[in-house]
């Protein structure tokens, strides 16, 4: 016997009152707060019919920081101008923005408090609005104006120092000249909204077919939309999760280390903790979780999250898209999710199967369509992934950092390295057809793998269409010797290629993987390899193609 609901308030009533089956009517159902289920057990909610939670309204408050707006279902983004495509792993270099006004040093390196800039319309901006936007190499960071003066025929905006100091002190993808301005007014043009964050208002210009036939804004209020901690065989069915926002770039800025983990402003420079985007759906400590036929999309940044703790979870037969960040993470990325003091943290058995993934990354261009960090035993199976800002699925964490050979890697700065392996083992990725990714991004792939991972599988998958189809192909596995620098081989440097490497790519300490079976078409590089000196790890894993014998032509000087 079900318990039948048609509000917000009637559900989580239902909710409390710990009802084993909720059917939810039709209907589009606005929530401020999300619904939180805190040591629930055995539960099972249903959609009967078209049933939407959205965490969007009507009317806007002005507290509020929508990173996007959404007219009759459709996401608009902010103005923006000055745009320029990024190249490769290089910092942005153009004569229309130059670092200006030295304030210190940081490793040797001069720290800037902004740009010189000869676009003197800026002047006119409010400075607190504008967010400079930076990609480099497989990375998108962002820092918020902060003042602007005149400098003769110039104008000098000052960002942020704090958040700015943070993207300069980076390490290999610090960042350059901006690649992209967004929130200016000046740019406003049709179909793009401007928020004046000090006054708390939007401007949005209408489509002319909006304003021929009527339109209707909603503005995300809410970043999150359920929360599970502590709860066992919940499932959720037929269900639409919709409209999310997420505040902390457009007040902090960002500063992202790989697929959208990013380094936290008030944790300091030198702090290695990493964060994970909200998400709209945030699950951890929780076993036998399952979301089966919802729909997750027009979201303001993650989709769904199964964090620390997650045992048996099920993502089956959904539909994620127009997700500004990751489609699903899963797992946790800081050393104690590596090596965890006990079982119960350990995210395990997660099987991801049979999901239309698409549309990924649409306003944080770093994003996955799958990020697994340190898990146990996940199982991605049959899923279709395409349209992705970056990588489709990446599969670990660490760059080798929390193994016990960490301390051979050849720039490593471990001395006493664990002295175990980590959790991160037993993974299956089979049967996924992925296409289209690194649409906006760089040094991704496919399938995407960090770290000793024994016992891993990658097979069965068709990955294609990613990148440039006029460069020759590399079909054999191309092994990239990082501690040689400056290579050229036959083929030219295959990094610069569009799209690189796009196949699989088994990156920093990848072992104890088998890959086999896999059809991989138009792509830069179908395997690539990243050695980063440990001597017999590439030979921990089980390849059915062979590697090239020896692509070295020359050394650049």
């Amino acid at each position: 016997m079900y318990t039948e609901v048609s509000s917000i308030e009637m559900l989580r009533k239902a909710i409390e009152e710990k009802k084993e089956f909720i059917r939810i009517n039709e209907g589009f159902y606005e929530i401020d707060e999300p619904l939180i289920l805190d040591n629930v057990n055995n539960l099972k909610i249903v959609g009967n019919g078209n049933v939407v939670i959205s965490g969007a309204k009507k009317i806007m408050n002005k507290s509020t920081y929508p990173n996007s707006l959404f007219v009759n279902n459709i996401r608009r983004f902010k103005s923006s101008a000055y745009k320029v495509e990024a190249s490769a792993w290089n910092r942005c270099e153009r004569e229309d923005f130059i670092f200006h006004k030295s304030v210190e040093k940081y490793d040797s390196r001069d720290i800037f408090s902004g740009f010189l800039t000869d676009h003197i319309e800026l002047y006119k901006e409010k400075p607190e609005n504008i967010e400079f936007v930076f990609n480099v190499g497989w990375t998108q960071n962002m820092a918020n104006g902060k003042s602007s003066e005149k400098n003769g025929d110039k104008v000098l905006i000052n960002l942020d120092y704090n958040q700015f100091k943070l993207l300069q002190t980076k390490n290999v993808t610090r960042v350059g000249a901006p690649t992209e301005l967004k929130n200016l007014k000046y740019a406003l043009k049709k179909a793009t909204f401007y928020h004046d964050k000090n006054e708390g208002k939007i401007e949005y210009i209408p489509t002319d077919d909006e304003v021929k036939n009527g339109y209707e804004v909603m503005y995300p209020v809410a970043e999150q939309l359920v929360i599970l901690k502590n709860c066992k065989n919940i499932c959720f069915e037929n269900i639409t999760f919709s409209h999310t926002t997420w505040e902390y770039p457009s007040k902090k800025g960002f500063c992202e280390m790989q697929s959208t983990i990013y380094k936290n402003l008030n944790e300091g420079l030198d702090s290695t903790k990493r964060e994970i985007p909200i998400s709209a759906a945030d699950i951890s400590y929780s076993t036998e979780v399952t979301f089966n036929k919802c729909e997750f999309s027009h979201l303001g940044a993650t989709g769904i999250y199964l964090g620390r703790g997650c045992k048996n979870s099920k993502i089956i037969d959904c539909k994620i898209f127009d997700i500004a960040g990751c489609g699903i993470i899963v797992g946790g990325f800081e050393n104690i999710d590596a090596h965890p003091d006990d079982e119960d943290s350990i995210n395990y058995k997660t099987l991801i199967e049979k999901n239309k993934i698409f549309d990924i990354g649409v306003l944080y261009s770093g994003a996955c369509g799958i990020l697994a960090g340190y898990v146990n035993s996940i199982k991605i199976y049959n899923n279709l992934i395409y349209n992705i800002a970056y990588t489709g699925i990446s599969l670990g964490w660490g760059w080798g950092a929390v193994d016990p050979i960490a301390h051979l890697v050849f720039n490593s700065s471990v001395k006493e390295p664990f002295t175990k392996p980590t959790i991160l083992k037993n993974n299956h990725v089979k049967g996924n057809e992925i296409h289209h990714i690194m649409t906006s991004m760089h040094d991704g792939a496919g399938i995407y793998t960090l770290s000793n991972q024994d016992g891993t599988i990658i097979e069965d998958n068709y990955i294609h269409d990613n990148g440039n189809n006029e460069d020759e192909p590399v079909k054999k596995i191309y092994i990239k010797k990082s501690y040689l620098l400056g290579v050229t081989t036959k083929w030219g440097k295959i990094s610069k290629r569009k799209g690189y490497p796009g196949g699989i790519y088994l990156d920093e300490c990848s072992a104890g993987i088998t890959v086999r079976n896999n059809r991989i078409e138009n792509v830069a590089c179908d395997y690539y390899y990243h050695d980063t000196g440990v001597p017999g790890i590439f030979e921990t894993n089980k390849f059915d193609v062979e590697p090239l014998d020896n692509p070295i032509l020359s050394f650049d000087e």
